[in-house]
């Protein structure tokens, strides 16, 4: 048995970096070169591009993207050739073997307070479906985006996809929501950290989304550096540097301010 440990051991220390480079070549329709990125993982690296090794993540072993609740919208997905669409409509689909749901926290702040309802996958139409509290069943084709946008979270979480090795990375989530669900879906994010501590990457440039997010963690979450904030700054006319601010928004909000200087730009009178 020792020696069984010793050789799985063995194939991942030494499991080479290529495995990864051609995961990113497969993901990405643009080439992207291997000395663009690396991995670290609480200040350890992942990528070792000097000894070609690649080295476990022990904080994440499932990661999902979602860059758009579109993806509810669109009956062939396979005709799209978009590889990490098809891998999310896969996991909305199945549920996780073994998983039994017991319904707590999560899934009053989505069928309660949002929602008002259930959402799912009908392997019987093969369809994704809203039942509404009311009685009412609508495809989910037919729902508004904002509906759609909670639903991919509904479903994924009660299917059992969301654990404390998830990373969920979530591409502008406010963009199709009304302003106060902007609001609930930050606090749904802060909530499913809090509960059953799931890791999310966001990108936003919603200050609603900004300012919900820190001061919600602030007050569900123990740990005061759980949440960190990133200001992306041109580097040059097509890069960007992404600068830690931890907790302070300021400087986020200061670059937001570039619209209001566009509106003074466009829209200003002369006195």
């Amino acid at each position: 048995m020792q020696s069984k440990f010793r050789a799985a051991y063995d194939t991942i220390y030494h499991r080479t970096i290529k495995i990864l480079d051609d995961e990113v070549a497969i993901s990405f329709s643009e080439r992207v070169s291997p000395n663009c990125y690396n991995l670290k993982e609480l200040g350890g690296a992942i990528t070792n591009r000097e000894d070609e090794r690649l080295a476990n993540l022990f904080s994440v072993n499932k990661v999902i993207y979602i860059d758009t609740p579109v993806i509810l919208a669109v009956s062939n997905l396979q005709a799209t050739n978009i590889v990490h669409w098809e891998d999310l409509d896969q996991l909305l689909k199945t549920k996780k073997p073994n998983y039994i749901h017991e319904k707590g926290l999560i899934d009053k702040l989505l069928s309660d307070e949002v929602l008002d309802g259930e959402t799912a996958f009908d392997s019987q139409t093969a369809s994704f479906v809203y039942k509404r509290k009311d009685g009412l069943q609508i495809d989910l084709l037919s729902c508004a985006t904002g509906i759609k946008s909670f639903a991919i979270l509904q479903i994924l979480y009660q299917s059992g996809h969301l654990d404390n090795k998830t990373l969920l990375i979530l591409d502008e989530p406010e963009t199709h929501l009304h302003p106060e669900w902007i609001v609930q879906y930050a606090r749904l994010v802060v909530m499913l950290q809090k509960v059953i501590g799931v890791s999310f990457l966001i990108n936003s440039h919603n200050p609603d989304m900004v300012m919900a997010i820190k001061y919600i963690a602030k007050k569900e979450l123990a740990n005061p550096k759980a949440t960190n904030f990133y200001l992306a700054k041109n580097n040059d006319a097509y890069t960007y540097n992404y600068e830690l601010s931890e907790t302070d928004i300021e400087p986020i909000f200061q670059s937001f301010n570039a619209s209001l200087d566009k509106i003074n730009m466009y829209g200003g009178t002369a006195e």
